[in-house]
């Protein structure tokens, strides 16, 4: 059945008449309420409360249970307690417990008794008649007032929304179905972020009230009335839109129009007519009532919409939740003296169903997340703020044994704390390695053996046996049905394989182009290729596809089948992302040994030195030494270290082939090469360079400058302890463009110039190309060495 069916169309429209129901049985009730008390002049427009619940007996009226609020307090701290009687109030005698309902329903909050208690010592056994004042309270919306233990449990309710509000958030936020499709996830994001600060406004108004020790200013509670349903009814109508699944918002503007004109009747009840007192049931019933309709109406048209596509099991329990919802209008539609059972009892219940619509809506998207790693810190998290609570209460207790009347007691109290807090830290970080333990999960172990497994890589010394270890790594870490990696180099025989060769080209190039995996789920990438390669992947048994990029002529594909238990998520692919890394990187080291090979087979002098002269096996080392710590450290300059070494590494394998490059482009390999070294010097390198932008596409001798510049690092900056400095300029001179490098180094021993393969092979290549001397000329300066490169632009013209 699709959304155009007519009973998606029904379902639809018996939704919008409710809401159109509940907006007129509203206006009846309250136009009803106003009529019978039309003539009555308030004295508050809150309902008193006494916060004790009295029971008529054969002895007289005792108080059954007293509220928890400590503001309940007779002025002369006499204190009333279970099993009192009440003999009068203003001298009036008190016959039933309907008389004292109605005298605090009707006196003003703050009003002061006067009240006489009967009281039976428990030492003596005697009867004891007390007269005391005690001061009328107000009644609390959206609460409990009869019975205390749910007043005590709705805390921890709200508290833990609000904490599972918070962490969804977490979760949801850096998920790209989330993030690079917000506007399309209005409705989801809307649900956790109001259902957060729902939760968390309950919550700031409950230790207010345990806070206040005397509530009898009224204004705090108005505000709280209306924000209450203010975002009840935001909460309402975001989870009716998500549950649509509708494109457009027009859905959801009846329950908007709604919505509206139940906040501005009651803006009118609460700010401007003042007469809240007689409207306190009837505000909690319809808000209820709103948002149990919304819910209902989301989930029937997710029902009528998806019933062919879901399992017979979760069609149940999203019936067995319409069900509820449907007794829970029914019950609130009727008025309070005929409902079957009290009302705090069903508000209770609510409070309990307030969770559904936060779950509903992001449990299918969790999964997807970084769930481990979230969980892991919101436990250190919880350890922490229950040991700062400990260590607060006992500098408390300190204080009371040693220095109870001292002067600044509190401010002390505080600063012992954030000392203790301090220290505890520190201790911690200290021991970080033996504590963390305690809140790492086995997945998370599992993921410690898998990393290092990804930093073994670079130890590989053939590209098949990485591809084989890589495959069973793989298959054993997600416990995935199938991995493949598919290489491009592989030759297909039969035509059906040539014809899937072509097609995992082509996917490989629409990924790159991309520059993102494909994933089945949406939550991981929203990518999507074009429609025959797109049916082609989700006919096969693979959930996830990445490229791995070698060079432009070889390149591999990494697919993964469904995990046996749960699915991708944004951790495994932030892994899967490391590991690739770590393996291009890798295959590009093998790649140019093997290059190496064959060009030492062919005798290839020229490209073979440029190519040595820049696979220096201690600039390797150096920098994957660098990497390797900045991937614990640093995984954001790690992962721009790993691409410019790539970088250079793609350049010498281009380059190696030709004789020329263009200056601009020996900068950029030059560039990269210096950002590297900085990584691994850090601070005790500096660099300058100038280049006039007449000569940038002057051609030069390949890595003619770049080896110049390697020499430097090698036999300069590396030799000193204080602070280096590489400086290279270019510039015209006559007919010859100039580069002059320089560096402070303890300067450079003339004698071994000739000793030196790499120099003295740039100087015999110089003479050879331009069949002129003294182009390249070295001077030790005292404070360091100047190497002066001079190319002849006349002879490059005649070459040209």
């Amino acid at each position: 059945m699709t959304k155009q069916g007519w009973i998606w169309y029904s379902v639809l429209g018996i939704f919008y008449l409710s809401l159109l129901y509940i907006a007129f049985s509203f206006y009846q009730r309250s136009n009803n309420i106003r009529l019978i008390h039309e003539n009555e002049e308030l004295e508050a427009s809150f309902e008193g409360n006494d916060w004790v619940t009295w029971e008529n007996t054969e002895k007289g009226v005792i108080a059954k249970q007293v509220h928890p609020l400590p503001f309940y307090k007779p002025l002369n701290q006499y204190r009333v307690v279970e099993g009192v009687r009440l003999r009068s109030i203003d001298h009036n005698p008190i016959e039933s417990k309907e008389e004292i309902d109605a005298i605090s329903k009707a006196a003003r909050p703050g009003k002061v008794f006067v009240a006489t208690f009967e009281q039976v010592d428990p030492g003596s056994l005697t009867v004891e008649t007390k007269e005391t004042l005690f001061r009328n309270g107000f009644r609390l919306t959206f609460s409990f007032n009869r019975f205390p233990i749910y007043w005590h449990v709705i805390a921890w309710i709200v508290g833990i929304g609000a904490f599972v509000s918070l962490i969804m958030l977490t979760i949801l936020i850096p998920m790209p179905i989330v993030r690079e499709n917000w506007r399309e996830n209005i409705p989801l994001i809307g649900i956790v972020v109001t259902a957060l600060v729902f939760f968390l406004l309950q919550l700031m108004r409950h230790l207010y009230l345990i806070v206040e020790s005397n509530l009898v200013s009224t204004g705090g509670e108005k505000i709280f009335i209306f924000a209450y349903c203010l975002l009840l009814f935001a909460y309402a109508i975001y989870y009716f839109y998500f549950k649509s699944e509708s494109k457009s918002f027009f859905l959801a503007l009846p329950a908007l129009a709604v919505g509206g004109y139940f906040l501005y009747s009651f803006y009118d009840i609460i700010f401007i007519a003042k007469d809240l007192k007689y409207f306190h049931s009837l505000i909690e019933s319809y808000s209820i009532l709103f948002f149990l309709v919304n819910m209902a109406g989301g989930i029937g048209l997710f029902l009528t919409s998806k019933w062919e596509e879901r399992s017979f099991r979760s069609q149940l329990g999203l019936l067995s939740v319409l069900v509820v919802s449907l007794l829970g209008i029914f019950y609130y539609i009727q008025p309070e003296s005929e409902r079957i059972f009290h009302t705090e009892h069903a508000f209770f219940l609510y409070n309990l169903f307030l969770f559904f619509p936060l779950i509903n809506a992001t449990f299918l998207q969790l999964q997807f997340g970084k769930v481990s790693l979230v969980v892991t810190q919101t436990i250190q998290y919880l350890v922490g703020l229950i040991v700062s609570i400990i260590l607060y209460l006992l500098v408390i207790q300190l204080f009371d044994y040693t220095q109870p009347n001292i002067q600044y007691r509190k401010l002390l109290e505080f600063i012992t704390f954030i000392i203790l807090v301090v220290v505890l830290r520190l201790i911690y970080l200290s021991n970080s390695d033996k504590l963390s333990k305690y809140f790492v999960s086995s997945q998370q172990e599992r993921m410690k053996k898998f990393k290092g497994f990804i930093a073994r890589i670079p130890q590989f010394t053939s590209s098949q046996a990485l591809h084989n270890e890589l495959e069973i790594q793989l298959k054993q870490f997600f416990n995935a049905d199938k991995v493949t990696i598919w290489q491009r180099s592989t030759q297909p025989e039969s035509e059906k394989e040539k014809r899937e060769h072509e097609l995992k080209n082509s996917i490989y190039g629409q990924l790159t182009r991309g520059n993102t995996p494909w994933s089945k789920t949406k939550e991981i990438s929203a990518f999507r290729l074009t429609n025959d390669l797109e049916k082609y992947v989700l006919s096969t048994d693979f959930t996830l596809i990445c490229p791995i990029t070698i060079d432009k002529d070889e390149y591999w594909l990494l697919m993964l089948g469904k995990k046996k238990r749960g699915v991708y998520n944004l951790s495994d692919l932030a892994l899967i992302s490391e590991l690739i890394q770590q393996t291009q990187l890798t295959l590009n080291v093998l790649q140019l040994i093997q290059r190496e090979k064959e060009l030492i087979q062919q005798t290839y002098e020229a490209n073979l030195t440029a190519l040595r002269s820049q696979i220096n096996p201690h600039f390797l080392f150096n920098t994957l030494n660098s990497i390797s710590y900045l991937v614990h450290e640093s995984p954001d300059l790690a992962e721009e270290a790993i691409e410019k070494l790539a970088f250079i590494f793609r350049y010498t394998l281009r380059m190696s082939s030709q004789n020329f490059v263009s200056l601009k482009e020996e900068m950029q390999l030059i560039s990269a090469y210096l950002d590297l070294e900085k990584v691994r010097f850090g601070d005790r390198l500096d660099t300058d360079v100038d280049i006039d932008a007449e000569i940038k596409e002057t051609q030069l001798p390949a890595f003619i400058l770049s080896t110049l510049v390697e020499n430097c690092i090698k036999h300069g900056i590396s030799k000193i302890l204080g602070k280096g400095m590489v400086s290279i300029h270019a510039f015209k001179e006559k007919d010859y463009m100039v580069c002059e490098v320089y560096d402070n180094g303890p300067g450079i021993d003339l004698s071994r110039i000739y000793k030196s393969h790499g120099l003295s092979n740039s100087i015999a290549r110089l003479e050879n190309i331009y069949d002129m001397k003294n182009l390249l000329h070295f001077e030790n300066t005292g404070d360091g060495t100047l190497v002066r490169l001079k190319i002849p632009l006349a002879e490059l013209s005649r070459m040209d």
